[in-house]
């Protein structure tokens, strides 16, 4: 889009020992030709085959992946319903997904595979290093565990559609209870220990769980943070709205996983406090087989939340089959991950991809988990891949883009050999995070994918059969159509658009909490494309004619649109990451005018807060100008502080945008913003800046 010819990043059968390893989709693709008599002879067959041929592509699916469950009689797909009505898969269909995470693989009942090896952030009280592991559990550990935790949860009066809830951090206890809470039928949903409690009770208060499950501390920063006192408020709140009865506490930080004993008091006599192992013992006669509830295909598993950066936080059921279906072809037939591999993401509780990250059970392989931050010490996450002998990183951009400012060097002093690829998601991946791969992972593939908390899973992804280019992501998703649209939903290539699902896929929400008549869920998701109805993730992007790869630009409603030039932030951020090393940071939004045009307004974090020359300023001004156009420029260039993120590493540029076109700093919501401290300066210089500005 800026102009140059895309770089080849990736080929298959490259240089790497693991470039060259059998792609499992192809496997796949040879068994569709077989079953239905085609000639799919590549990629770009397949994916067409899945996205035109619903029917075939999810009786395939359930098929090849030997998903367990009664199928039924009749279609696997229900056509002819508007998009924006809930679809029916495998209507007929009785399936429950924990009996498939814990039996529908080739790691079923082991005693020797590990399902997750938990661990978190080194002792500050002490000299060493390397991250504490806490727990590990086999899968015939998790079995018996989630056996146990289920028949305790069904004493507590928990059943289907009834919720259960976390505050707290990842670790095989949240595991356990995750699986056991979708073996009965029930619905999971979390929170990190990192929120407050008015984060938490704005969540918890809608969808009123029945059970909450917490822990006494967690470390983070080479701290200890008690967590006690804000569980107690959070669940006096709770309980006084819902249906909140039993917390349930473990120590997030102790060999013996048990609690503080203060963190059980103080608790509003409202509810039963007990501690995990407690909890656990009442489930000791439980039956020897776990009584799998089996629901419809489309029963959710899960409700999860919006990061509430544009306004209130939306409650999103997640369909249990659908995002059970998807996880499988993501992970195998994208990822080229299975049972031999071992997977390590750095997320927290309060992103999907924690979600999707447990989830790798799907095809009987590792969760190595990790609490803490990543940068204390540096190495913490390459220590875990070498030790655990991780197949696969995932992490935010902004990391890796953060150890290339180090000159962190990942491989010295550690054999990372077992290491195939990073999975990155949450943002735009610039020519940094490449470069950085290139020179210190011996060009590692990088699995560039896109997706949302509202699918539970990718929109766009990778595949080792197809060259990957730099700043591209490869493909959409198998069984997954998608396009480029324009403002009146026709497919654009080469020119910008809107990402937006085109047709019905698998793992597409129906509903929200507390949305009579699914108001609020038509208005996200439909409201720009009605006739026909197609699901707008409000994602701007490019397609590439030459390539057929992705571009990623940021959130549509952040895009920028200076005179009628309309770019995304993504292509600013690509030259500075690109050629200035002084620029630490920066965010680029649009400022309205008195004449009700737009000024793009950049702002940057310097290296050691140097101050912003205009030898700078010119040098950008003048590199925008060569890479994109003189349009493209922009027309202010400030230092701030400081850039907002969500925990998750994305650029909350919305809330800045409103805060410098006059929106009173009371009413940016806060929620999942890692450093909201830096909107009261973004404030301060809209007020001081403002050329009349229209409120937004």
């Amino acid at each position: 889009m800026n102009g140059k010819k895309p770089e080849i990043y990736w080929q298959p059968g490259g240089h790497r020992p693991h470039d060259d390893e059998p792609a499992f989709v192809d496997a796949f693709r040879n068994a569709v030709n077989k079953r239905f008599g085609l000639n799919l002879a590549d990629w770009w067959a397949l994916h067409e085959w899945s996205t035109t041929q619903t029917e075939q592509f999810l009786d395939m699916a359930w098929d090849y992946f030997g998903l367990i469950g009664d199928r039924g009689a009749g279609p696997s797909f229900v056509r002819g319903i508007p998009m924006d009505e809930p679809q029916q898969y495998f209507p007929n269909a009785r399936i429950n997904v924990a009996e498939n995470l814990l039996l529908g693989h080739k790691s079923a009942l082991s005693k020797t595979k590990f399902a997750m090896i938990a661990t978190v952030e080194p002792d500050p009280n002490s000299d060493a290093s390397e991250p504490v592991e806490t727990r590990r559990i086999t899968y015939y550990e998790l079995y018996d565990q989630v056996r146990r935790a289920a028949h305790a949860l069904k004493l507590l009066g928990v059943g289907p559609g009834d919720s259960v809830a976390s505050y707290a951090a990842t670790s095989c206890e949240m595991l356990i209870i995750f699986y056991a809470t979708l073996s009965i039928g029930a619905l999971f949903s979390s929170t990190p220990a990192e929120f407050g409690v008015i984060a938490v009770v704005d969540r918890y208060d809608i969808i009123k769980p029945k059970v909450l499950f917490t822990i006494d501390s967690y470390r983070y920063g080479r701290k200890e943070h008690e967590l006690s006192t804000r569980a107690r408020e959070v669940v006096k709140r709770v309980s006084a709205q819902g249906k909140l009865t039993n917390v349930v506490v473990f120590g997030q930080l102790a060999a013996d996983r048990e609690p503080a004993p203060d963190s059980l008091k103080g608790y509003v006599d409202a509810v039963k406090v007990s501690s995990f192992s407690d909890f656990i013992a009442t489930g000791a006669r439980a039956p020897p087989k776990i009584d799998f509830w089996r629901g419809p295909f489309n029963h959710p598993i899960w409700i999860v939340f919006s990061s509430g950066t544009t306004g209130k936080p939306k409650s999103i059921y997640g369909p249990g089959g659908g995002i059970l279906l998807m996880r499988k072809v993501v992970i195998n037939l994208h990822l080229n991950l299975d049972h031999r591999d071992a997977y390590l993401q750095f997320a927290t509780m309060g992103w999907i991809v924690w979600n999707m990250h447990v989830l790798f059970a799907a095809v009987g392989g590792t969760v190595v988990a990790y609490d803490g931050s990543p940068f204390h010490p540096q190495s913490v996450l390459w220590r875990l891949i070498e030790k655990y002998r991780v197949t696969q990183l995932g992490a935010s951009p902004r990391y890796i883009q953060t150890l290339a400012k180090n000159k962190f060097k990942p491989r010295e002093g550690r054999d990372l050999s077992c290491l195939k690829q990073l999975y990155t998601t949450g943002a735009p991946v610039t020519n940094d995070v490449y470069e950085f791969c290139e020179r210190e992972l011996d060009s590692i593939f990088v699995n560039n994918a896109a997706g949302g908390t509202e699918i539970g899973g990718s929109a766009l992804q990778s595949t080792h059969v197809l060259p990957a280019y730099k700043g591209e992501l490869q493909t959409p998703v198998l069984g997954v159509s998608l396009i480029a649209a324009d403002k009146d939903g026709r497919p654009q290539i080469g020119e910008e658009g809107t990402l937006v699902f085109s047709k019905p896929f698998a793992n597409m929400p129906y509903y929200f909490a507390d949305d009579p008549g699914r108001k609020r869920y038509k208005e996200t998701y439909f409201a720009d494309y009605r006739n026909p109805p197609m699901f707008n993730m409000n994602d701007s992007v490019w397609i590439n004619p030459e390539t057929r790869g992705w571009m990623m630009f940021g959130r549509a409603d952040g895009v920028l649109n200076p005179s009628g030039v309309r770019f995304g932030s993504a292509e600013l951020y690509y030259i500075l990451e690109s050629a200035f090393p002084e620029v630490d940071d920066s965010i680029a939004v649009g400022q309205q005018t008195a004449d009700n045009n737009e000024r793009v307004v950049l702002f940057l974090k310097t290296r050691g807060d140097a101050p912003v020359t205009a030898d700078l300023v010119g040098r950008i001004k003048a590199a925008v100008a060569a890479a994109l156009s003189r349009r493209h420029v922009p027309e202010v260039i400030a230092q701030c502080p400081g850039v907002p993120y969500t925990g998750s590493g994305k650029k909350v540029e919305a809330s800045v945008k409103k805060l410098i076109n006059g929106v009173a700093l009371t009413s940016i919501n806060v929620t999942g913003v890692v450093n909201p401290e830096v909107y009261k300066w973004y404030a301060a210089w809209g007020a001081a800046n403002a050329p009349k500005v229209a409120r937004l």
